[in-house]
């Protein structure tokens, strides 16, 4: 039933302007308390997916679509009834109840976050994946070797981001005694966005009244001391994807967006959060771009020819982006996504380059490699907190530009203050 469901949701927003749950848990009377339609408990039956205590609160606030208003008006779905529903549909593709929530989690946190392109609208291919069985919903990562330090990671074709924590999370045990972890995994899938494993992921919470009450992991820190010494210190994670992106010159993709993920914790709740692709775009936001009739940002993309487009429909067809750095310098993102393949694939004999499958060639196993490391500052110089805090500070207050410098793009707000709401669009 759910399955049915989620496909009939799938289709609906296909339809539409905007994604489908572009507002979880969001309201302008809601974002600044992060109380997601809350309620006292016994208004609803507990939800037997929310962690113990919290209720399944419900909003009915919307939003209609500035841009088209003939479209069906946007829905704020409570976040928590999002995590129901993306669990239930998990499960009912035959995904153990601890791996869907895990799933459902970092899916959340991408769509709680603005960024689309990483979560209702990866769903479908999670379902496809299961269903086919080009992944293994229940598999058990193996560790196959591992020293002081290092661990290397047989992940047995599970979910990615399954696998993601496991390695992560042995990282940061080696890390508490050697001041450096590093975790290679080989047959590893889709990680999803790296948040999930630095410990930025969202925390449900029941507040005083038994409300469900939503905070960043940092945020909550502030309420629980405690959870900071299970957070990842510093981090980094990287993974390989299919080839999708041509180097420089080229009109066939050879490597993959290959992300690279960073994270290390500031003070009062500040830090440093990285999470980007070495190609210009990803395919998740060329697909956005159909699906809202926007054409794509210049040198994100080449048709088939292997010249740039800018129309997501050409380039979501050729499938074939560019390295970031633009038409002079796309060497520089070129360099990196091979680096990231080396310290991924070649490290952990997964697949690499153009071999890992493509999508579009059918079902099979991914087999991608990922590299997981933890760092412990406490090992090192002491006020390494303060002197990230000053820096971070320090670029917050620089002087803007004048209006007139700025590309006609307007930029992500790249530095965000402490405790303040993220507000990214794509």
């Amino acid at each position: 039933m759910y399955l049915n469901a989620a496909l009939q949701i799938l289709k609906q927003s296909m339809s539409r302007k905007s994604p489908l749950f572009s507002l979880i848990g969001r309201s302008p009377s809601l974002v600044s308390s992060c109380k997601l339609g809350t309620r006292s408990q016994g208004d609803d039956p507990p939800n037997r997916h929310s962690p113990e205590g919290v209720s399944s609160g419900r909003s009915s606030s919307s939003q209609s679509d500035p841009d088209d208003k003939a479209t069906e008006p946007q829905r704020v779905v409570p976040l928590m009834e999002a995590r129901r529903f993306f669990v239930d549909v998990l499960t009912s593709s035959s995904v153990n109840d601890n791996y869907a929530q895990q799933m459902a989690d970092a899916l959340l946190f991408a769509d709680y976050n603005g960024i689309y392109s990483h979560g209702l609208s990866r769903l479908g291919m999670y379902v496809n994946d299961l269903e086919s069985g080009a992944m293994d919903g229940n598999a058990c990562p193996v560790l196959l070797r591992e020293s002081p330090s290092t661990g290397w990671v047989d992940g047995q074709n599970g979910p990615g981001v399954v696998i993601g924590n496991f390695c992560m999370q042995l990282a940061i045990q080696k890390a508490k005694e050697e001041g450096v972890g590093l975790v290679s995994a080989k047959r590893s899938n889709n990680v999803h966005r790296f948040q999930s494993f630095r410990g930025e992921q969202l925390v449900y919470h029941a507040g005083q009244e038994g409300e469900s009450i939503v905070v960043s992991a940092h945020d909550y820190e502030l309420r629980d001391p405690g959870l900071h010494s299970r957070l990842v210190p510093w981090s980094l994670c990287l993974t390989n994807t299919s080839p999708l992106t041509a180097p420089p010159g080229s009109r066939e993709a050879a490597l993959g967006t290959n992300p690279i993920g960073f994270g290390a914790p500031a003070k009062n709740c500040d830090g440093v959060s990285v999470d980007i692709s070495t190609s210009a775009g990803s395919l998740g936001q060329i697909e956005q771009h159909v699906l809202t009739k926007r054409p794509l940002p210049e040198n994100w993309a080449q048709d088939l020819e292997g010249s740039p487009t800018t129309d997501p429909q050409v380039a979501l067809k050729a499938m074939c982006l560019m390295p970031f750095g633009g038409p002079e310098s796309s060497y520089k993102g070129y360099a990196l996504a091979t680096m990231v393949e080396a310290l991924c694939s070649i490290l952990a004999d997964s697949m690499y380059g153009p071999y890992v499958r493509q999508r579009r060639d059918g079902p099979g196993e991914s087999n991608l490699g990922q590299c997981f490391v933890a760092i412990n500052p406490e090992l090192f110089a002491p006020g390494f907190k303060d002197r990230l805090s000053n820096l971070l500070e320090s670029l917050r207050d620089l002087e803007p530009a004048e209006l007139a410098a700025r590309t006609s793009v307007e930029p992500l707000k790249l530095i965000i203050k402490p405790n303040e709401e993220p507000k990214l669009t794509q």
